[in-house]
């Protein structure tokens, strides 16, 4: 579960068994360009405009013909000292040209249980 950090003030969590620190985080979402030798915003918070949550260990392949970045499981990190039982990222794709996100199967899908810790080919 996760567990309030007061340094500095702060109401920030942290996941117990990963120590990985939560800081009220978003789903941000940048592209990098080679020629200015810069990060681009594109998304502040991909949770909200229908792509995943505030996600880690996670998977990513990039369909270059097709132009779409699919985006599967992964454990979810949200701001709740209340949840006990983990939750799982679904499947979803990203349309880089359009910057149009839609999910292929929803978080914690049961069909999908194995979806932390895995790697695709």
């Amino acid at each position: 579960g996760l567990s309030k950090d007061h340094r500095n003030g702060s109401k920030d969590y942290t996941d117990a068994k990963t120590k990985i620190y939560v800081y009220s985080l978003k789903s941000d979402f940048y592209c990098y360009d080679i020629q200015c030798d810069q990060w681009n915003l594109i998304s502040s918070d991909t949770g909200s405009e229908g792509g995943p949550s505030l996600i880690y260990d996670h998977q990513m392949v990039l369909d270059s013909d097709l132009q779409t970045i699919y985006i599967f499981g992964g454990k979810i990190l949200n701001n709740s000292v209340h949840r006990s039982e983990a939750e799982y990222s679904g499947l979803y794709k990203y349309h880089i040209p359009s910057n149009v996100r839609t999910v292929l199967k929803p978080d914690n899908d049961p069909m999908l249980r194995s979806q932390f810790g895995h790697s695709k080919i």
